[in-house]
């Protein structure tokens, strides 16, 4: 009888739930083992991945991208990442977790003559191996650079509409977040995913009011996991307008999975 493999809905499901979030759940160990395997087949491991480690192949070095659900979707296809800053979470996938570089396209909303040297330098290294790296991308308007390519995943890290003044009755970040995903649905290809991470935390929460902008967006199926800052060593994150880092002032972090 042959072996039934999980649909991707299925193993984004899995991800989403208690027992591969919480270690204590009772099946923890038997969902991770489930989601890790899956990766492997994908991306061209063998199956036996708790036994041997994995030889790095033309998807990455999928002995790292099975740990972490962000890597795994940089490596599924075609990757927009926007509001990308200076530029460090891009590195971090290409230089620390080996994502094919041709297969990434980079953005940032600030223009060429107003961004660091840090950011300069990033950009020159991300060109040089490939990566397609873009300034002036509205976020919440990717139509005007984008108007008929679509991606497989579109990350934005982070969102920060840079001002806190009310936005028509609703806090910027609200707004910014719920225009981002309307404008970022009609840019995904076929079982194509969103991915933002942002702070954990309640005062956050009331900002962004993820469940509600996806669903002004048309977006049915969502959920949130957590991010692991550690996962991506070269990611040095700089907030909008100022010099502070998320990073650097909170220690918990989520991730949300968009699948409209």
């Amino acid at each position: 009888m042959p072996i039934e493999i999980p649909t991707p809905y299925e193993i984004d499901r899995l991800i989403g739930s208690s027992a591969y979030r919480d270690a204590g759940h009772p099946q923890s160990a038997s969902t991770r083992n489930a989601v890790t395997n899956w990766f492997a087949a994908r991306y061209g491991a063998d199956s036996s991945i708790d036994k041997k480690p994995l030889a790095r192949g033309d998807h990455g070095d999928v002995q790292d991208a099975r740990q972490n659900y962000i890597i795994c979707r940089a490596l599924a296809g075609n990757t927009l990442l926007v509001g990308e800053g200076n530029f460090s979470f891009t590195a971090s996938l290409v230089f620390d977790h080996h994502v094919t570089p041709m297969s990434i396209t980079s953005t940032i909303h600030e223009n060429s003559r107003d961004i660091s040297d840090d950011t300069k330098a990033n950009a020159q290294k991300l060109s040089g191996v490939g990566v397609t790296v873009l300034h002036d991308v509205d976020a919440t308007h990717l139509e005007k650079t984008f108007p008929h390519q679509q991606f497989d995943t579109i990350f934005f890290q982070f969102p920060n509409a840079g001002s806190r003044e009310p936005n028509r009755g609703h806090n910027p970040n609200y707004v910014l977040v719920r225009r981002f995903l309307k404008s970022a649905v009609e840019h995904l290809r076929k079982n194509g995913e969103i991915i933002v991470t942002v702070v954990n935390s309640s005062y956050y929460y009331g900002r962004f009011r993820m469940d509600e902008a996806a669903k002004y967006s048309g977006i049915k199926d969502f959920y949130a996991i957590p991010f692991n800052q550690d996962d991506f060593p070269s990611y040095s994150h700089v907030n909008t307008n100022d010099e502070n880092s998320a990073l650097k002032e909170y220690r918990s972090f989520e991730t949300w999975i968009f699948q409209p």
